[in-house]
């Protein structure tokens, strides 16, 4: 990824989508923004915004993903808010597998000693930064 530009993770949810950045180099993700808007649209020119303002070259989503590794039932509802994300903001998308991406993130929350009513407020930024982290680091071993 190096000289290609920053990736934008993204954690969509019916009701919140997190938003997270990667640093110019491809190296590290950090969570940036939490969109509480249930308005696929509105939340579409959302992540278009922000992507052109952090100069993001690629939107990556997580998939939603059964612990078996079948598809799960939001599968098909965001790969299609994906890809119209992708057309909106006018870049490429790729998915990453996001299983227990919430989870870990409520525990890094809670071990970081926030109160319940901050994690929740907080819980799906550090999940979309979990997820780009973890499309980055895949990105990194497969140079």
């Amino acid at each position: 990824m190096t000289g290609l530009g920053r990736a934008l993770g993204v954690d969509y949810g019916a009701k919140r989508t997190g938003i997270a950045v990667s640093d110019p180099l491809g190296i590290a993700a950090t969570a940036v923004e939490q969109i509480d808007e249930t308005d696929p649209g509105m939340v579409a020119a959302r992540i278009a915004a922000i992507a052109k303002d952090r100069g993001a070259k690629v939107l990556v989503f997580g998939m939603p993903v059964n612990m078996d590794g079948t598809e799960h039932a939001n599968t098909a509802v965001v790969r299609a808010f994906a890809e119209r994300c992708g057309k909106v903001a006018s870049l490429p998308v790729e998915f990453v597998d996001e299983r227990l991406t919430t989870r870990q993130a409520e525990r890094h929350l809670w071990h970081a000693g926030l109160a319940q009513k901050g994690r929740k407020a907080r819980v799906d930024m550090v999940a979309a930064a979990l997820l780009l982290q973890s499309w980055l680091d895949t990105r990194k071993h497969a140079r």
